[in-house]
């Protein structure tokens, strides 16, 4: 049997699988907002408050406004009414309200383009039937239709198996402490450092996104330095600013 043979194989073994358990991929909604915070608690146990934020974001029904970002909160529910994965996703507000190197409509058009996975976990007893990746497949599709064009996700190096986690799932992996560097309007190189003791994952959600060299300035030299892993440009189409994007 070929590759594509067991990969057709695979998949629909997975398929008969979710269906013999009745496993739905659906928004959070109203009410499950605790059920969906024990599921990702364990993600980071020791930032309790991020997943208290992430629930009542989802207990108030009230999303991000359209025109300010994005936010995603998804679940995977069985056929007995259980909650068993969960995946939430928003724009990086505190990256990009952070950033003194740009203006505001940019920053704006920004969150309507980035958005960053917060939270993905499945519970013990669902794993091994890939609902992480249908969750990350139905988020891609809903902001894909947002007009999203790119996905981040960032994870403890401790955790090397994400690592091929989000290589399955098409996501470009950068070292360990290496910064992600978008690339704006103007020539401007805006960068992502990653969070403390995390590695950087993206994927474009949009053929117009590229990783070109780009040079830029560091902070204690005035000669130009190759970016490392070069710049993501495409972020923001060329025409943000009348492709409903900008204000």
């Amino acid at each position: 049997m070929g590759r594509k043979a067991r990969e057709r194989a695979t998949a629909l073994a997975l398929r008969r699988r979710l269906a013999a358990e009745g496993v739905v991929v659906r928004a959070a909604r109203p009410g499950e907002g605790a059920t969906v915070r024990q599921l990702v608690l364990p993600v980071d146990p020791e930032h309790p408050e991020m997943f208290d934020s992430l629930a009542s974001m989802i207990d108030s029904g009230i999303g991000v406004t359209a025109a300010k970002g994005k936010a995603v909160h998804l679940v995977a529910e069985n056929g007995r009414g259980e909650l068993v994965a969960a995946l939430s996703a928003i724009s990086p507000f505190d990256w990009l309200q952070g950033t003194s190197e740009i203006k505001q409509p940019i920053k704006d058009a920004l969150a309507r383009s980035v958005v960053t996975v917060e939270a993905l976990a499945v519970a013990p007893a669902a794993r091994g039937m890939q609902l992480g990746q249908q969750l990350l497949k139905r988020a891609e599709e809903l902001l894909r239709a947002e007009g999203c064009r790119l996905l981040i996700a960032d994870f403890e190096p401790s955790r090397p198996h994400l690592a091929r986690y989000y290589t399955r799932a098409g996501f470009s992996l950068l070292p360990e402490g290496q910064a992600m560097h978008v690339g704006l309007p103007g020539g401007v190189i805006l960068p992502r450092e990653s969070h403390t003791d995390c590695r950087t994952s993206w994927k474009a959600l949009d053929a117009g996104i590229t990783v070109e060299p780009g040079l830029m300035v560091q902070e204690h030299s005035q000669t130009p330095e190759p970016v490392p892993g070069g710049v993501l440009v495409g972020v923001l189409p060329s025409n943000w600013a009348t492709a409903g994007l900008a204000p």
